[in-house]
């Protein structure tokens, strides 16, 4: 099995940056025992004033990976350590250069950079991703969006929406409205993700419930990225809702059929559940208020 990355590295000019002495590291005790060794036999003078004191230049190969459940593994496929951007960004650049990653996943090049005070561009097509980076240069760097740094160009309309492939899509509205996305893309068992409202939040565990860590209250949310949502997605959703023993859930679509509303009618009159139902227009005008407020 393949288990390393080929990392190219050029440049568009012969006039390049490269600290190769920043990036040095420490020689191992084997290779100074040989150098005393063999020179301080010799009546040459002591070892460490031959070799370079910050150490060697690293080799053409580097061992360095990300624990599965480490502190900064955040489940992306793609994701690289913080070790190896640390190490490329000080070789490659000087503080207050810019550094542009066109294609920066969870932010791994733009948290690195930060701490490394240089200058950064962050790019990605998925917004999901962006959210993720924002989150991530706020709680690991503790700086904020819209002072510190500025998420540009995410989509504002119902029209852009549509263009969305179906689990970025669901990922944004699960995001949009404050929860959590869910895992497993299929076979999720009907809940796209979970809202975990702040004043239902409870800290003991309950019998048989299926927990986020040791919040054991949330409201399943269901996305569906069609008009005219109708009454066998509602149906699905309750049984679901059942299921997970939930007395309240979130189902969102760009429209609702008038079979679906009285559904939803119906089963809070008989069954007692309440369905929550939210076109995605009503999100993008939430977040539209919210940013002019």
């Amino acid at each position: 099995m393949r288990k390393h990355d080929v990392i190219l590295w050029y440049c568009k000019s012969n006039t390049w940056k490269f600290n190769a002495d920043d990036v040095r590291v420490p020689h191992s005790s084997k290779t100074l025992a040989n150098y005393k060794e063999g020179l301080v036999g010799s009546g040459f003078i002591e070892a460490e004033h031959l070799i370079h004191p910050k150490g060697k230049i690293p080799e053409d190969w580097w061992q360095i990976a990300i624990a599965p459940r480490g502190k900064e593994y955040l489940g992306y496929p793609t994701q690289k350590p913080e070790a190896l951007l640390e190490r490329i960004i000080i070789a490659s650049s000087d503080r207050g250069d810019i550094v542009l990653d066109a294609f920066c996943g969870c932010g791994t090049t733009l948290v690195v950079a930060e701490r490394l005070k240089r200058k950064w561009i962050g790019i990605d097509i998925s917004p999901t991703a962006c959210r993720t980076m924002a989150r991530r240069l706020e709680k690991d760097l503790f700086i904020k969006e819209g002072k510190d740094f500025f998420v540009k160009d995410m989509p504002k309309t119902v029209d852009e929406l549509r263009e969305y492939p179906a689990f970025e899509f669901q990922n944004w509205a699960v995001n949009a409205l404050g929860g959590v996305a869910s895992k497993m893309k299929v076979r999720d068992m009907g809940i796209d993700g979970k809202l975990y409202p702040i004043e239902d939040i409870q800290k003991s565990k309950k019998e048989g419930m299926d927990l986020f860590g040791e919040i054991d209250r949330y409201i399943p949310i269901q996305v569906k990225r069609t008009d005219q949502v109708g009454r066998p997605d509602i149906d699905n959703f309750e049984t679901a809702m059942k299921r997970d023993r939930r007395t309240k859930g979130i189902f969102v679509g760009f429209s609702f059929s008038r079979d679906a509303e009285k559904e939803v009618r119906r089963i809070e009159r008989e069954d007692g559940l309440t369905i929550e139902m939210i076109t995605v227009n009503e999100i993008v005008e939430r977040q539209l208020d919210k940013s002019l407020g």
